[in-house]
């Protein structure tokens, strides 16, 4: 009967110790639910304590502004105000894919973003990524109240990732025409690391959308395939979709152009944009010349074709304008040309196929001297090389 007794006056000990423990433990678990501010919007804990006044919640992080009068931040404004100046792009491509017993296509779609610059009487230029186009067979933009129409490409450079797609303003109605807007541009040179700035573009295709972050670092050198870019780097989510769309300052104006390509995948919030004084130039450039008459226009005296994909997974071709045939006594032939040389890029513009260069050609007039970078054969192997080519009139022969 004693052992029984000491028996459940043990099983009675060990049920108080464990009474006093859990209870211990639950005190501590609501003072540090007191200590950091409850639950949030979402119902999740652990949330930071905030300011007693002035505050908002920027998109879905535990981002906290307030300006310096403790009033609540309203980004609206700038948002109403810059919307109307992105677009979303679909780019339809078909990729050749090789196996044992052949090779077969298949079509794809990829979602970006694009920057309305400038307007002239017969079309829109758009600012985007080269990665948001390349290998376009179709192009779609989406502007903001929900217009499709199908735009071209002007011209690209791959090695800025940049690119120009044009819309005819015929293809647009009156109400689309009074509701979108030339983007005001601006510069990074006299911003400041800690800076708010705002992302917007077509995120996951799923339409135009907001985030916000700040500056994180200016001028940061960054590799990618072998190139450098000197770029903006920001904690604003840069998502899929987002490429080619505006990083805008808190006076409305885009002050960069943000490239998914550039996104540092091993970390979290660390994107980058390209800064708009660096990628104006190339886009005027690119967008900026007028086509001119025929018989004003300047040729180089070349026949040519596109390096196709086989071409260059087979033989290692690279990619551009392959010539086929130089016409003697032309420009081309002055210069220096030679059947099999490959044009990669008249005047820093990359040409990858017919159309690009045919379109990049329309803007030179009879006398005008341009560069020409392209690749050429010799010892084994392909070396890129430039040459100068002052341009004539079309032969009659």
């Amino acid at each position: 009967m004693d052992k029984r007794r000491e028996r459940e006056h043990r099983i009675l000990l060990v049920l108080v110790i464990l009474f006093v423990l859990l209870l211990v433990g639950m005190m501590t678990t609501i003072g540090a639910f007191i200590a950091y501010g409850g639950l949030d919007h979402m119902g999740n804990g652990n949330q930071a304590a905030l300011p007693e006044q002035g505050y908002t919640r920027l998109g879905s992080t535990n981002t906290v502004a307030w300006d310096k009068s403790g009033e609540v931040l309203d980004l609206s404004e700038i948002v109403e105000e810059v919307m109307p100046s992105i677009v979303a792009i679909t780019n339809m491509t078909t990729t050749t894919y090789y196996n044992f017993f052949g090779s077969y296509e298949r079509d794809q779609e990829g979602r970006g973003s694009g920057i309305i610059f400038k307007e002239t009487d017969e079309e829109l230029l758009i600012m985007t990524n080269h990665h948001v186009v390349e290998n376009s067979n179709n192009l779609q933009v989406t502007f903001e109240d929900g217009t499709m129409v199908e735009g071209s490409i002007k011209g690209t450079n791959s090695g800025s990732d940049l690119a120009v797609v044009v819309v005819p303003l015929s293809e647009l109605s009156k109400e689309t025409k009074e509701s979108i807007r030339v983007a005001t541009l601006g510069s990074t040179e006299n911003c400041r690391v800690g800076q708010m700035v705002l992302a917007i573009g077509n995120a996951l295709g799923y339409g135009q959308s907001l985030t916000v972050g700040y500056i994180s670092a200016k001028d940061r050198p960054v590799q990618v395939e072998g190139r450098e870019m000197v770029l903006l780097q920001t904690d604003a989510a840069i998502n899929p979709g987002n490429s080619g769309g505006a990083l805008i300052n808190m006076q409305g104006e885009v002050i960069g152009i943000n490239s998914v390509k550039y996104a540092a995948e091993q970390v979290e919030r660390m994107a980058y944009a390209i800064p708009m004084e660096k990628a104006l130039p190339i886009i005027e450039g690119i967008g900026g010349r007028e086509a001119v008459s025929e018989e004003e226009r300047g040729y180089l005296g070349i026949r040519y074709e596109k390096v196709s994909d086989e071409l260059n997974q087979i033989y290692q071709f690279p990619h551009g304008i392959y010539v086929t045939e130089v016409l003697k006594g032309s420009a081309a032939d002055k210069a220096g040309i030679y059947i099999r040389d490959i044009i990669t890029a008249v005047d820093g513009i990359e040409v990858m196929d017919e159309a690009a260069m045919q379109e990049c050609m329309k803007g030179y007039r009879i006398g005008d001297t341009i560069t020409l970078t392209m690749e050429r054969y010799y010892r084994g192997r392909y070396h890129e090389i430039e040459i100068t080519v002052t341009l004539e009139g079309l032969s009659e022969e």
